[in-house]
């Protein structure tokens, strides 16, 4: 659990857990998973996150601008 919540604090200071790509997965919401589809241009499956600091994050967040990632 420990190591979870470390991965949801992001280096740039931004906390992922108020993320919709980590929050609509986890909580089936259909509908903000298929507004994210196609405002960033991605497919449903693809929306999803385990926070920045761990091995699956957003395409929208694999090229993270301030370039921690």
């Amino acid at each position: 659990m420990k190591q979870q919540i470390k991965n949801l604090a992001a280096i740039c200071g931004i906390y992922c857990g108020t993320c919709p790509h980590y929050l609509a997965p986890r909580v089936n919401d259909t509908e903000q998973l298929e507004q994210l589809s196609r405002e960033k241009g991605i497919p449903v499956e693809r929306i999803g996150c385990d926070g920045c600091l761990s091995e699956r994050v957003s395409p929208h967040c694999e090229e993270c601008r301030h370039g921690f990632r």
